[in-house]
């Protein structure tokens, strides 16, 4: 895998995990936990690594085939 194809293959999942982790931090900002008793939702920054998390998973799903030699 060269260069060109390694940024191809990784990209998708590099973005979306930098969107997801935004997102969670907005989320956690504007919805949030008000009582405290959340197990995710009230920390900023475990709602950051689940956002990550999640973008990563849903970045994955855009990853171009491998081609088949």
């Amino acid at each position: 895998m060269n260069r060109r194809e390694f940024i191809r293959y990784w990209l998708a999942p590099a973005i979306l995990t930098v969107i997801g982790a935004i997102l969670g931090y907005i989320y956690h900002v504007k919805v949030g936990c008000v009582t405290g008793t959340c197990p995710i939702a009230a920390s900023p920054w475990k709602m950051t690594i689940y956002g990550s998390f999640l973008g990563f998973l849903i970045g994955l799903m855009f990853q171009p085939d491998k081609k088949r030699q």
